[in-house]
């Protein structure tokens, strides 16, 4: 932690990261000594030192905060389509997995029904067991 001390002005307190992360050092740096006036100086840069001219500082407000779409002019390239976040996961075909076990009418009512939840036998038939195949030779052995 850095604190700086000023007599008119109030005090500085700049706390560090490795006051959170390791043990907690203190430097103390008080601003009418000339000393310590210099070493502050030097080493922090970000200090303000009173001018004998005085300056005339203007401040404007701003009603609002500004976005980051108020920077970036970001235009939509693609019209009349939607932009995915992720791509879309393949639908399994019918010719791919079921063509020989059950039928056409079975298959559209496993994908387009959302209450139906198949047969019984669909359990064996759609699914591959040749894990569990492997793992009775290892047993076997």
């Amino acid at each position: 932690m850095i604190i700086i001390r000023y007599k008119k002005k109030p005090n500085i307190l700049q706390t560090l990261i490795l006051d959170f992360i390791s043990a907690r050092t203190i430097e103390i740096f008080d601003m009418s000594k000339p000393l310590d006036y210099r070493i502050t100086r030097k080493r922090f840069a970000w200090i303000r030192i009173k001018k004998n001219k005085p300056t005339q500082i203007t401040v404007t407000i701003q009603k609002s905060q500004k976005r980051i779409k108020d920077y970036i002019q970001w235009i939509l390239d693609l019209e009349g389509r939607c932009l995915y976040r992720f791509p879309r996961v393949k639908m399994t075909q019918f010719e791919d997995f079921a063509l020989n076990h059950i039928s056409r009418i079975e298959w559209d009512m496993l994908h387009y029904l959302p209450k139906y939840q198949g047969a019984f036998e669909n359990l064996f038939e759609l699914n591959d067991f040749g894990y569990f195949d492997e793992v009775q030779e290892r047993l076997e052995l």
